[in-house]
């Protein structure tokens, strides 16, 4: 895979990924990272195969049951992204000025296809997995449920405070929902308690 290829050759001559030290793995990933950032406006987005940008409509190659069978462990696991999560990457790229309206989604391509994949792949390999979307946002955020905006939800509005997803008039709102959002993924962590659907977040 190019990417691969790309990523190998940012690591120092003679050092192959098994020998390479976690500094060395740093330095490549950001290299590559930044060379790939070149093409595609979301080198990070989620994909069922190796290397960003990668079609998720590739074929999934899961262990299946058997690798739980063999004595894997069967895990719970929790995927998720907001409604207009690619929304913010259509405004960086676009002419300044141009309204919201405008502009493209690109969620499914940058992350919804992508997390669907994922997660369609640890259910082939007999996985518990949930799937959801934020979709809920404060009225001022004329991108709506963007990119990163569940994280005032999941880390409290102190530490996003300068945040512009943030107004004076919205953090009461921020925090009544983001405690009932954490007690729900405390208690999936704690107990493995399902996620449900409620007011803002859409279970799958």
């Amino acid at each position: 895979m190019a990417v691969r290829k790309d990523f190998e050759e940012n690591l120092p001559s003679g050092v192959t990924v098994d020998s390479a030290s976690t500094e060395q793995i740093t330095a490549a990933q950001l290299a590559t990272t930044m060379n790939f950032a070149k093409t595609t406006p979301a080198p990070f987005a989620p994909t069922a195969t190796f290397g960003p940008g990668l079609s998720p409509d590739d074929k999934i190659r899961g262990t299946g049951r058997a690798a739980l069978a063999s004595g894997s462990k069967k895990k719970k696991i929790l995927v998720g992204w907001t409604k207009t999560d690619g929304l913010i990457f259509s405004q960086i790229g676009a002419p300044p000025g141009t309204p919201v309206s405008d502009l493209k989604d690109i969620t499914d391509e940058l992350f919804r296809d992508g997390s669907k994949a994922i997660a369609e792949k640890w259910k082939v390999d007999g996985h518990d997995v949930t799937t959801f979307e934020m979709n809920w946002s404060p009225p001022h955020l004329e991108l709506g449920p963007t990119h990163c905006t569940d994280l005032p939800l999941v880390f409290g509005t102190q530490t996003w405070r300068a945040s512009p997803f943030l107004s004076e008039d919205s953090i009461p709102e921020w925090d009544a929902r983001g405690k009932r959002w954490r007690q729900a993924l405390g208690e999936f962590v704690k107990k493995g308690t399902r996620i449900e659907t409620t007011d803002g977040i859409e279970v799958f």
